[in-house]
């Protein structure tokens, strides 16, 4: 973990990755000593607020928030829209349509198309807000930035609406999660099942982790 403020302490090097989650506030000290380690070749994946208050200050000119007319709180289904690329192999199981929670989420405006590839979007949030993409990425000198609107550690079980039994959580979490039936087979008579909170410690939503570690195990294996 690092403190606002002590970026330039915390030893960052070009083969290392960088998470600032929301709310992402750095400050003056940090922006440049961020900006070198991606530009040498490091990644810096942020979620959330962390789209305007790291990656606009750190990396402008690619992304931005994008201004909405309200805050931009949802559950919404989201889509792979970039099949062909290598990063997001593997990230969803065929079949499931995760639900991104977006709780004062920081949507994603693309600056230059050209060099900014979206991942992940959702029409519903499109037709909601004016804009619906939810994870993209983009070069800067040698280094990648990955910017994911939601809060990832929120996304599943806990901020699920309308599951009122067990059979309907794990229904959310077969068909959202990812949760695979002989998992579930394992699992589907505990007692913890009766709950949303303590089903969410339980199942995990692993998809925005799967999209994180893909893309260092690529550049890593690039770099051999």
């Amino acid at each position: 973990l690092t403190m606002a403020g002590k970026i330039a302490e915390a030893g960052l090097t070009s083969d290392g990755l960088f998470v600032a989650n929301c709310t992402g506030e750095i400050e003056t000290p940090d922006v440049e000593r961020l900006r070198w380690f991606v530009l040498v070749g490091g990644h810096l994946f942020g979620s959330c607020w962390a789209l305007h208050e790291t990656i606009e200050r750190a990396l402008p000119g690619a992304v931005r928030k994008y201004e909405t007319g309200s805050e931009v709180l949802a559950n919404v289904e989201a889509f792979v829209c970039a099949d062909e690329s290598p990063f997001v192999e593997g990230v969803l199981t065929p079949g499931v349509t995760p639900r991104y929670a977006l709780e004062g989420a920081h949507l994603i405006e693309v600056l230059e198309p050209e060099r900014v590839e979206v991942l992940v979007d959702s029409p519903e949030c499109a037709g909601e807000f004016g804009c619906g993409n939810l994870a993209a990425w983009f070069e800067a000198g040698h280094g990648t930035v990955l910017d994911s609107t939601n809060h990832f550690e929120e996304q599943g079980l806990v901020t699920a609406i309308g599951l009122k039994k067990p059979i309907d959580r794990q229904a959310y979490a077969v068909d959202h999660m990812g949760l695979d039936l002989a998992a579930l087979r394992a699992v589907k008579d505990a007692s913890w099942w009766e709950n949303s909170e303590k089903a969410s410690r339980e199942i995990t939503d692993l998809s925005v982790f799967r999209l994180v570690t893909n893309f260092v195990r690529l550049r890593r294996l690039e770099l051999r």
